[in-house]
């Protein structure tokens, strides 16, 4: 019979998830030992096999919730909002405040999700495109203008993760920009070059 899960597993998984990232993201995955996890997140090691049952599996599990997140995040921006340049900001804004808050995580996807095997990875970019597909519908109504080839909104949606996923970084929240100010920095860029593109 399986063990039944303790009223607050939810909560537990999500603290061995934020602390695992922590850990990957300024050790290295390679470097990191479930015993590091566990002492971290103040339980012993035997308890994370009731969450996870191998470092690959964390890791695995960790990059899922982030990209689901994130997902979840932007649908519930952008929900109800028709027009495409109100989604982009909308988008833009999710992404920019949830990489300030949590950089671990987001390095986490940027840098160490190569360590999964191809049927995780395979997983994970089916919830990528769930992402990706929100920021270049938005592109494609802003820009239908297909001059570069037939994939030319792919290629903005890249150019746009591109400039956001690597804010965790380089952006310090001393460092006299505030993430709203950052946000507006960035759709005035992207949006605005965007909209210049489909005026040219």
């Amino acid at each position: 019979m399986a063990r039944p899960k303790s009223p607050d597993f939810a909560q537990r998984q999500q603290l061995i998830l934020r602390s695992a990232a922590e850990l990957f993201a300024t050790q290295g995955y390679s470097e990191t030992l479930l015993d590091d996890i566990a002492r971290h997140c103040g339980i012993k090691r035997s308890s994370l096999y009731h969450y996870h049952d191998s470092k690959h599996a964390l890791l695995h599990s960790l990059v899922t919730w982030k990209i689901q997140d994130l997902s979840d995040k932007v649908d519930q921006a952008v929900s109800g909002v028709q027009d495409p340049r109100q989604q982009l900001h909308a988008l833009i804004a999710t992404l920019v405040q949830d990489y300030v808050a949590s950089p671990h995580e987001i390095r986490i996807l940027n840098t160490q999700s190569h360590h999964l095997g191809a049927a995780a990875q395979a997983s994970i970019a089916g919830l990528q495109d769930r992402l990706i597909g929100r920021a270049r519908a938005a592109i494609a109504q802003l820009c239908p203008d297909q001059r570069w080839g037939s994939k030319s909104d792919r290629v903005l949606t890249m150019l746009l993760f591109g400039m956001v996923n690597w804010i965790p970084a380089w952006y310090k929240p001393e460092g006299g920009m505030s993430p709203e100010q950052l946000v507006d920095l960035i759709a005035h860029q992207f949006i605005g070059g965007l909209e210049r593109l489909a005026e040219s």
